[in-house]
């Protein structure tokens, strides 16, 4: 986080030492929140389905929801939230930049990208796979 509010001193995006502060903390949050979805949400939800499944059905289609919740919500969330992780630990300093300011919709076809090619190339030039 130091490096990346440095190198945005350095070309001049960051004017003073409290927006390079506010920057650093804002990829800190996006690590946190992205890791509490994957690792505690995620997996909480999971279990509610899997006991969706395994009990009479309360209500008309609660299984099929909690099969297609499963089969494609799951997977595609747990891809999508790794990538954005990866990215986040891995990327050049001028790319995470432009992911951490950036809205919902660059966020995501940044990582549809990185999930399309099945990585990036990393903060040494090497190519890091997902």
């Amino acid at each position: 986080m130091d490096r990346l509010v440095e190198h945005h001193e350095e070309v001049g995006v960051i004017d003073n030492k409290e927006s390079g502060e506010h920057l650093a903390a804002t990829e800190q949050q996006f690590r946190d929140t992205f890791r509490h979805e994957l690792f505690v949400e995620l997996p909480r939800i999971e279990t509610f389905a899997r006991l969706a499944l395994d009990r009479p059905e309360r209500y008309e289609g609660e299984q099929a929801v909690a099969k297609k919740f499963l089969l494609l919500n799951v997977p595609t969330r747990v891809q999508w939230l790794t990538a954005a992780l990866s990215f986040l630990d891995f990327a050049p300093v001028e790319d995470r930049y432009v992911f951490i300011v950036g809205d919902f919709s660059t966020q995501d076809t940044i990582v549809k990208r990185l999930i399309g090619n099945s990585g990036f190339l990393g903060k040494r030039g090497a190519w890091m796979w997902l």
